[in-house]
């Protein structure tokens, strides 16, 4: 049997296409945005003084820069998010189902899941929590003898 040219099977490809139907894309929504003078000033301050990209030294001069999460604290996070997302795979609830219950987009519940987050607020994971019918519970605990810095670096 002889092999049939590229352009020919493209064609035929092309054909099997247009018989699927067509994928309907969601409608995009575009928010109507109206700053106040001030907030447009605000706003062309902070991208005039990110136009370049800012290095570690300059940020830490100018206090913009936050110090990341201690290891230790995202690891406990990462444990805690593990057990609600086993908490609510055992229950069998969607992350459709858990994004209409909670208020939080599904992309986010993803990445909270899967440790991929920034900082998340106590109230975002007790939205989390109670959802799936499960509490979060803050406590105080005493800091190694070396102080914070011994504890951030664990």
């Amino acid at each position: 049997m002889a092999k049939q040219s590229p352009k020919r099977q493209s064609k035929r490809q092309s054909k099997r296409l247009e018989k699927q139907p067509a994928v309907q894309r969601p409608k995009r929504t575009i928010r109507d945005r109206r700053l106040t003078k001030a907030e447009i000033a605000a706003d062309n301050a902070v991208r005039k003084k990110f136009r370049g990209k800012p290095s570690l030294k300059s940020l830490l001069a100018s206090g913009d820069f936050t110090d990341p999460m201690p290891t230790t604290d995202y690891v406990a996070l990462v444990k805690v998010m593990a057990r609600l997302k086993q908490a609510r795979t055992s229950q069998k609830i969607s992350l459709n189902e858990l994004a209409q219950r909670t208020g939080i987009d599904k992309g986010t519940i993803s990445k909270l899941e899967n440790g991929v987050f920034d900082n998340p607020t106590i109230g975002t994971i007790q939205r989390y929590a109670s959802a799936i019918g499960k509490g979060i519970v803050v406590g105080v605990i005493d800091l190694p003898a070396g102080g914070a810095e011994d504890y951030a670096a664990g």
